[in-house]
């Protein structure tokens, strides 16, 4: 198993030989360093080891072991059949692009998915209805992260022109992670996206991560774990409470509650093509119940500035959704919002939201 152990060091330089068949416990490895670990390591090999093996193991090695069994040559990146998957396009801001006298942040969002969505095509030369497994089943790029910034919405006017460019890299066979900017006469916008394949199982109501064995692409792999990716991953294993991002520490596992208030699906602008909550939809909820949020006078009014959407679920369009707002913080004439949305029928966790928005 010492033949893997380069791979660990490239992200882990201090990870000695001896560590890996000792407890995990005993080592220099914290849970974040685990999480790393497990992501090169399924980055290297080409395939995911399942949680309950990875968490029953007690060494590294009885992992690589695992990972050295189950390997096949082909699955391992050599590198050799990817190219920079890039995309570049000129928008005009119209009236189909605003809203409230400025960039519509709704249309935003759609647009920097599908830009997201275009560049996977790319990757994998193909339609996205095309995309299938080896048991037919479709395969859908999901949303697990979203982040963007921007100097604020009403600073874009009519008939801008907005030059978009990106280009997205893989991190195993299944995540992929954009970055996207759009550049104006003055303002520029920055975002970063992050899917993973999935499959609709369970009547259609439930995506499921998708198995990608045999399916070829030519889109880079990342160089090293992404800290977008892992950061992720931390909350969502609920191993960090913090959340960095450009914009200061959030703490995004905070259980106070503030404001909590219902809502109910619309079907006809909350759900997307295959009958589930759209992904662009799950903002403009956490928005629109925070209205009657009494502390938030004139919230309407407020411009976003940033956002973080880490996503972690779904749900048809007869479900209903409660909205939690966990903290408000004010400071500099920018207000700060944490906020969850949740399924009301088995109170699942659908995502946790950052909100930063300028005060006018």
């Amino acid at each position: 198993m010492k033949q893997y152990l380069h791979i660990i060091r490239e992200e882990i330089p201090s990870f000695t030989d001896e560590e890996i068949f000792e407890d995990v416990k005993n080592t220099s490895l914290n849970s974040i360093d685990l999480l790393v670990v497990r992501g090169v390591l399924e980055r290297y090999f080409g395939f995911e080891i399942p949680d309950e093996l990875w968490f029953r193991n007690k060494t590294i090695g009885d992992s690589l072991n695992y990972f050295h069994t189950n390997s096949n040559q082909n699955n391992i990146d050599s590198g050799k059949h990817t190219k920079k998957i890039e995309k570049s396009e000129v928008i005009e801001v119209r009236m189909p692009q605003m809203a409230n006298e400025g960039l519509s942040e709704s249309w935003l969002l759609k647009y920097l998915g599908d830009f997201h969505w275009n560049l996977i095509s790319l990757g994998f030369d193909r339609k996205s209805s095309d995309f299938y497994d080896n048991e037919n089943q479709r395969l859908y790029a999901t949303f697990v992260r979203i982040n963007y910034s921007l100097p604020g919405l009403r600073i874009f006017t009519e008939n801008e022109m907005l030059n978009f460019s990106g280009k997205i890299e893989s991190y195993g066979k299944s995540t992929f992670i954009s970055e996207i900017v759009g550049s104006g006469n003055r303002n520029t916008i920055d975002a970063k996206l992050m899917t993973v394949f999935s499959v609709k199982i369970d009547n259609g109501n439930v995506i499921d991560k998708a198995k990608m064995d045999g399916i070829s692409n030519s889109v880079p792999q990342l160089t090293k774990v992404s800290d977008f990716l892992t950061d992720y991953n931390a909350v969502k294993k609920g191993l960090s409470t913090e959340l960095n991002t450009s914009l200061g520490n959030f703490n995004i596992l905070n259980n106070e509650i503030l404001f909590v208030k219902e809502y109910a699906i619309n079907p006809f602008i909350d759900i997307n093509g295959v009958g589930l909550l759209y992904f662009a939809a799950y903002p403009v909820i956490s928005d629109t119940c925070l209205l009657d949020f009494s502390e938030l006078k004139g919230f309407s009014d407020y411009e976003t500035v940033f956002r973080d959407i880490l996503y972690f679920g779904n749900c048809a369009a007869n479900d209903m959704i409660i909205v939690q707002l966990h903290s408000v913080r004010k400071e500099d004439r920018q207000i700060s919002l944490v906020t969850s949305l949740i399924r009301k029928k088995d109170n699942h966790l659908l995502a946790k939201i950052i909100t930063v928005k300028k005060v006018p």
